[in-house]
């Protein structure tokens, strides 16, 4: 059974207080479906995937600081397949059209390379963790 997004997701101003669908300033998203907050915007400018991670320890959005880099499958559970250009509910999240990490190491490779997400099309690749891409941060609600 598939969640409408406009259910699934919801708009969290800096206290966490929930926001009506219409808002047009917001910082972080509810995933009411997996239970994940997510940062509304990810990093302007493409890191390494140790800078990636370690970046996550200045993200303070919502007065939290426990936010940190999503799992593959974690990222992967905001691609919306039937978008492109960004393959993201743009109602909801800011994405760039490029590629985003997620913590995982390739397990063939675990010291070289690491999974990103592309939110052109919603695609998965490796590459060498010294690549750069962009950044999005999640927590769990609570």
């Amino acid at each position: 059974m598939r969640i409408e997004n406009s259910v699934r997701f919801v708009k969290l101003d800096n206290t966490g207080a929930e926001l009506s669908s219409n808002t047009l300033i917001w910082p972080q998203v509810l995933d009411r479906s997996t239970g994940l907050i997510w940062t509304t915007e990810g990093n302007d400018a493409c890191l390494s995937w140790m800078d990636a991670k370690t970046s996550a320890a200045g993200v303070h959005v919502g007065g939290r600081d426990d936010w940190r880099l999503p799992t593959i499958t974690e990222l992967l559970s905001i691609v919306d397949y039937e978008r492109f250009e960004p393959a993201v509910d743009t109602n909801f999240f800011r994405a760039q059209r490029s590629f985003y990490w997620t913590a995982s190491p390739v397990a063939a490779a675990p010291a070289e390379f690491a999974w990103l997400i592309g939110f052109g099309s919603g695609n998965c690749l490796i590459d060498f963790q010294s690549y750069r891409a962009y950044a999005r941060w999640v927590r769990f609600a609570g």
